[in-house]
């Protein structure tokens, strides 16, 4: 564990060691007995000292009055156990060592990544994780900094293999080799040669993954990863190379050999977490082919056989969690139930029954020839849940709790569409909680679902909040499309709510706006406009789109352009100029745009491309398309440009792919 790496740090400089456990315990007794120094004549510090010790050492301050005299009123052979668990669960320890870690790793929050990193090592140490995880993993880790911190370890030295072998060695080894980057220094073990081959399989397969990247597949499969198999198959890079091998052949459609290659990875990385990696790539395989008992077999072996470690646990709860599924949507709750224990338990065990076994029991329910068996799996996940009800509704917390818990059985219930026993659950819900508008608006929503809209409304008007219940009210007339009575209850609205009285003519105008009778929308909103200032940049936005849907186009780019919510409003001013074939002013819009909006500028060159098309403009199209391509070579409208010119007009284009450091 780090913490227990960080107390044998801290040990030393508290007490003489009483056990000769380690290689250099044994080092420095043998030099003290040289010397002359003995156990005896140094001694134990006494409890002041080691209070003073433990606190500097451990949270990075000398303790306090208070803390003091907490300490000696402990009983005397305790005091030193408790205060160090004491020290080690206070908040400073993280903080502390984090500094000391950030030191030793040379971490950098200048960087890319360098601040995650230095989250990453302060939650490790928080948490306890294990050491070896914790340096393995800053070792070989791969991803984006974004999503995987530990990469900043990697890219604090720009990714380059002579920077990593030394640092490597250093920081995990406790040796120098740096020096052997030059020559052999003749008091030196380690070599150049040895340097080198420290840092040799981490730069191969980092060329590697770049040809991968550049869309050279084949040459990174055959001259990379291969090349780090079969020069340093002893290497914790072989392990990753032999992998990616499999995923790459995958990548590229040679699914066959995709497959050898995991296979090849299991056999020879057993215990190496690329071979659950190759497992799970084997179940995607599985998947794509069909074959669904290939495919439980790998589930269940990352379910239930596989030992869960940080780089693993993912992938084998995600194993897990599809066996859960599976199960399901064959209408076994038991084996579905059994697979979701491997990850969950309790409340959150519960959580992920409700949401798993949902959509099986509908498919299943929706089907003449299971319908059965979608009512027994119904049952059986009810019955668990219901099992599990909170009881206690003493306080507020267990009282949310349940009425969580309470909705959650009543929305799996739905799932089986069976009207007498939904109605029988509300009818118990409300018996143990009493008429709650939560209960009730659920209630009367759920009459509205099978289109019986009196009952909800008779409901709705049961609310102890009565302008929540008549803002329901209205929204099932407006369902009902029946206009003229949600009007009459906005009026109604705007006259008890008075403060929100703008928000209800926003209403009424967009139930005129559902029924295309815009004359009387737009009225409502140029009102608004006008007499509601604070929230005018709403109220014009719904104007100018009302205009657009009305097909009054001029009139909408004259209220879109007092907007304020660039680049929106250029985007759709640009709609109403196609619309209205002024495509000059549309191309000056969209230019605009990409000057001024660099998330939405890939999409902005696209539709230039089109809009060139509208103006039958081939050739400037074309030129178009291709820049968008050139220029967003990563964006989704590049692809959409690329294909476009592909169908189209029969020419191929590079994304820019080739162009990436």
């Amino acid at each position: 564990m780090v913490r227990s790496l960080i107390l044998s740090l801290v040990t030393f400089s508290l007490l003489i060691a009483t056990v000769q456990a380690e290689t250099i315990d044994s080092v420095l007794s043998a030099e003290n007995q040289a010397l002359g120094v003995t156990k005896s004549s140094v001694g134990l510090v006494d409890d002041m000292a080691f209070i003073r010790r433990a606190s500097v050492d451990l949270i990075g301050r000398i303790p306090t009055l208070t803390e003091l005299k907490q300490y000696l009123a402990w009983p005397a052979d305790q005091r030193r156990d408790i205060l160090v668990d004491n020290l080690i669960d206070h908040p400073r320890f993280a903080d502390r060592w984090t500094v000391f870690f950030a030191d030793l790793l040379r971490l950098r929050s200048n960087v890319t990544g360098g601040s995650s990193l230095i989250a990453h090592v302060h939650r490790s140490i928080r948490e306890d994780v294990p050491y070896n995880e914790f340096a393995s993993s800053l070792i070989s880790t791969n991803g984006k900094a974004g999503r995987s911190p530990e990469v900043g370890f990697i890219l604090g030295d720009d990714a380059d293999p002579l920077a990593m072998a030394s640092v490597t060695a250093q920081v995990f080894m406790g040796v120098r080799i740096g020096c052997a980057q030059c020559h052999d220094h003749p008091f030196d073990f380690w070599t150049r040669k040895d340097f080198y081959s420290v840092a040799a399989s981490f730069a191969q397969l980092k060329w590697s993954l770049c040809l991968n990247q550049l869309r050279k597949q084949n040459t990174a499969i055959k001259e990379g990863f291969q090349s780090v198999i079969d020069y340093w198959p002893e290497s914790a890079d072989a392990a990753k190379a032999s992998y990616l091998i499999g995923r790459t052949f995958v990548d590229i459609g040679r699914v066959s050999y995709g497959k050898k290659a995991y296979q090849q990875t299991i056999a020879d990385f057993p215990d190496n977490a690329v071979a659950v990696y190759s497992l799970s790539g084997l179940a995607d395989i599985a998947k794509q082919e069909k074959d669904e008992s290939s495919l439980v077999k790998i589930w269940k072996r990352l379910a239930f056989d596989i030992e869960r470690t940080k780089l693993t646990g993912a992938t084998c709860a995600n194993a897990a969690n599809a066996l859960a599924t599976y199960y399901f949507t064959k209408g076994s709750f038991p084996d579905g139930l059994e697979s979701l224990q491997e990850n969950y338990e309790g409340e959150q065990l519960a959580y992920y029954i409700y949401s798993y076994v949902r959509s099986p029991i509908s498919g299943l329910v929706g089907n003449e020839e299971s319908v059965t068996a979608g009512l027994r799996l119904a049952d059986q996940a009810v019955a668990y849940l219901n099992q599990n009800l909170e009881k206690d509704l003493s306080t507020a917390e267990l009282k949310a709790k349940a009425l969580t818990q309470w909705h959650r059985m009543i929305e799996v219930e739905k799932y089986s569409r069976r009207d007498d026993k939904i109605l029988a659950a509300y009818r118990s819900m409300l018996a143990t909680f009493g008429n709650l508008d939560e209960i009730v608006g659920s209630l009367a929503d759920y009459h509205v679902s099978q289109k019986r809209f009196d009952q909800a409304r008779s409901i709705y008007r049961q609310f102890k909040d009565k302008v929540q219940g008549l803002s329901k009210v209205a929204q099932s007339f407006r369902a009902e499309a029946n206009l003229n009575e949600a009007i009459k209850v906005y009026k109604q609205l705007a006259g008890i709510d008075a403060e929100n009285a703008a928000n209800w003519r926003g209403e009424e105008a967009a139930a005129y706006v559902e029924v295309k009778q815009y004359p009387q929308a737009i009225q409502i909103y140029r009102s608004l406009v006008a007499s509601d200032a604070l929230n005018s940049q709403t109220w014009l936005w719904a104007l100018a789109s009302t205009q657009r849907d009305a097909n009054f186009l001029k009139e909408a780019i004259g209220t879109y352009r007092q907007c304020e919510n660039f680049p929106e409003n250029y985007r759709q001013m640009a709609g109403c100029h196609r619309a209205l074939k002024e495509y000059k002013e549309a191309l000056i819009l969209y230019g605009q745009i990409i000057g001024g909006s660099e998330s939405l500028a890939p999409w902005a060159q696209l539709q230039i491309g089109y809009t060139f098309e509208q103006m039958q403009s081939t050739e400037m199209a074309i030129k178009a398309f291709q820049l968008c391509c050139k220029k967003y070579p990563k964006a989704s409208y590049a692809s959409t440009a690329h294909a476009h010119l592909q169908n189209k007009y029969k020419i191929s284009v590079t994304l820019g792919g080739a162009t990436d450091e």
